[in-house]
């Protein structure tokens, strides 16, 4: 290969390789592997960093014969002296001819200089031949090579300062931003949404910790937290296991000699979340940080935890410079909101804080008439066990007729034929509906010219039989096959007999009548299904008996679940229900609530609901339609009020503070 076509070729897939974005130690790899293959005799291209005291260290090595022995001739004396000299000329130096063995090689260096230092030393080594042709192309390509790998290395440079400068920059706005917040609130919410942008995660929370629990107080892109979900508990005990630890860690755990507790804890969470990978570091107080007052309540070992989370990359990892910027400003942000929640008396630097605030002073010291206070003190103790309050429980739901029939497809079809209106009053086993299927009609048809061939066939070997009256053996034989044959045509057209029979008992099934007699439901029919396709088990019209017996269908949610299931209803013992239409607010009437569904449900609001059945004692004479929404209330006994109270906060105060 001539010089310049050599040249062509390599510059062609240089252009191709400078756009794949490679580190510069990288692309200087890659680029030495592309040109040794390159070159037709045996050579080696290698690249030695020069750390620090003149001590050469090999980095990377290209060869195009490996069966040529070069690492030998590497770690040989002459190579050695001959690097040793090249690294102190600080020029390029060769070619310079090596022997080794019975061969004679040459070697040729240069210098790779970035930021006025040497960055490290290229070297050519290839046999050395009677032509000069390999020493020129060498020669060239080595300044190639060196003008590359410069670029390459200042343009990473250049890089990585303008990476520093942006992360310094970031991480002042972060801290600028931190120090503006007067809430504790706005606070964490503020470190999670710059913990995502800065971290380039796909989600971040911030949890306050004081052992042994932990509460998660802000969520990147969240703006409120559901605290009784399954993903926001699991979080919560992660951070408490992971906390137990003092470490900070990340999943899929690295090691795998963990404690138990902790990775059922980060499996667990990893189910709930659907998150790929996440990390958890561990917001501890600065070392130095220390109280001016001597009287103020000490730091804890641990203020809060930050929690990274990746939903696309199994081995996300977040880079380490930024968290160890990051994690600083967090932790000097928690310590702030400790000593402000510390002044206030607070244990906790959320919730509890308000609960301190706004109590007059003295508040809880005794009275100056003692008689008068504790007189009043007992007399709504008394009242508040002496003095029942109904038990209640409040729930929506609709007014339905107990004889409710839903008409469906029997077959895959078309509409053909619609005989009623909405709001049409039918009979039982009125025709309602004609439908078509062409499935059907194609079988029926292709089963019917069987059955003609099949008879057709059944007469021309009666026939035969008949006109067969020779003795010969030939002839007894032939009788013998046409009785067979016979017997077959007979049982075929018996089974297409029945197979016809069963069709049109299909084709029958198609025109549907009324099973009850009762209110047609469904609006516009007429537009709604005729000459339309339907599948096999589309619901096709609902028909209610209007006339009939009503009930209500309730739906109890929320805390409200486990007081109906305390006074389960029985049915000689059912309990009083008292309801309003939405249409009708101002009249109320009864209905006794007679069965409880036997499981309850998970609502997405409400969390769990439950299903209740109340058949109704007395109706509106107008405007009551099958649907129409109730507003119900359960009576469930009594309880003395100071009870009735005290649940009711006791209930209030745990769902605020814990759930």
């Amino acid at each position: 290969m001539s010089s310049g076509v050599f040249f062509d070729s390599l510059f062609a897939e240089l252009q191709e390789l400078r756009s794949k974005g490679l580190t510069s130690e990288l692309f200087a790899k890659s680029l030495a592997q592309l040109a040794v293959q390159k070159i037709s005799e045996p050579a080696l291209i290698a690249f030695w960093g020069i750390p620090a005291a003149n001590q050469a260290q090999l980095r990377f090595y290209a060869e195009s014969n490996s069966s040529y022995p070069w690492a030998e001739q590497l770690a040989s004396q002459e190579h050695s002296t001959f690097l040793s000299n090249a690294i102190q000329s600080n020029r390029q130096v060769g070619p310079e001819s090596l022997a080794w063995k019975s061969a004679v090689l040459l070697a040729m260096t240069t210098p790779v200089i970035c930021d006025n230092r040497i960055w490290g030393i290229l070297e050519i080594l290839f046999l050395k031949n009677a032509q000069s042709t390999n020493t020129q192309l060498c020669e060239g390509l080595l300044s190639i090579l060196r003008c590359e790998m410069e670029n390459a290395k200042t343009t990473h440079e250049l890089q990585l300062k303008k990476t520093v400068v942006g992360e310094s920059e970031s991480c002042h706005l972060i801290a600028t931003r931190l120090l503006r917040c007067s809430e504790f609130s706005n606070l964490t919410f503020q470190l999670a949404h710059d913990a995502r942008e800065f971290l380039g995660c796909d989600r971040a929370s911030v949890l306050s910790i004081v052992q042994p629990k932990a509460r998660l107080e802000a969520t990147s892109g969240v703006d409120t937290i559901d605290r009784k979900a399954a993903s926001v508990t699991a979080m919560q005990a992660l951070i408490e296991t992971v906390a137990a630890t003092g470490e900070n860690h990340r999943y899929p755990l690295l090691d795998v000699n963990q404690p138990p507790q902790l990775i059922d804890a980060c499996e667990k969470y990893a189910d709930v979340s659907q998150a790929k990978s996440f990390e958890v570091h561990l917001l501890k107080p600065p070392p130095s940080d220390s109280p001016s007052d001597p009287v103020s309540k000490p730091l804890p070992d641990l203020l809060g935890a930050l929690l990274v989370e990746s939903f696309h990359t199994p081995d996300f990892h977040s880079d380490t410079d930024k968290i160890h910027r990051l994690i600083p400003l967090g932790s000097s942000a928690f310590t702030s909101a400790w000593r402000i929640a510390a002044k206030n008396r607070s244990w906790l630097p959320s919730g509890w804080t308000r609960m301190t605030q706004g109590l007059p002073q003295g508040w809880g010291r005794h009275s100056r008439n003692r008689s008068t206070t504790w007189a009043l003190a007992m007399g709504s103790l008394l009242a508040a066990g002496a003095f029942p309050l109904p038990v209640t429980v409040r729930c929506e739901g609709q007014l339905q007729p107990i004889l409710r029939r839903d008409l469906y497809a029997p077959a895959d079809g078309d509409v053909v034929s619609v005989d009623f209106q909405h709001d049409d009053w039918v009979e039982p086993n009125q025709k309602l509906l004609v439908l078509s299927s062409r499935a059907l009609d194609l079988e029926q048809q292709k089963i019917e010219g069987e059955l003609q061939t099949t008879e057709k066939r059944l007469l021309a070997v009666l026939s035969e039989r008949l006109e067969n009256n020779s003795d010969s053996e030939t002839n007894i034989r032939s009788a013998g096959q046409i009785a067979a044959e016979e017997q077959e045509l007979q049982e075929l057209r018996t089974s297409l007999r029945k197979q016809i029979e069963i069709i049109r008992k299909q084709q029958r099934s198609l025109s549907l009548t009324a099973p009850i007699g009762g209110r047609i439901l469904t609006w516009d029919p007429q537009h709604l299904l005729l000459n339309r396709p339907i599948q096999r088990g589309q619901l096709l019209t609902t028909i209610a008996d209007t006339q009939g017996d009503w009930i209500l269908e309730l739906k109890v949610q929320g805390r409200n679940v486990s007081k109906l299931i305390a006074k389960a209803p029985h049915p000689k013992n059912p309990l009083d229900v008292r309801y309003t239409l939405a249409t009708l607010p101002k009249e109320s009437y009864r209905a006794k609530l007679t069965e409880l569904a036997a499981r309850v449900d998970w609502d997405p609001e409400f969390k769990e609901s439950l299903l209740a059945m109340a058949p109704t004692l007395n109706l509106p004479e107008a405007n009551v339609r099958p649907g129409i929404k109730v507003i119900a209330s359960i009576h469930c006994g009594w309880n003395p009020i100071g009870l009735t109270w005290l649940s009711e906060i006791y209930n209030s105060l745990k769902t605020w503070l814990w759930l």
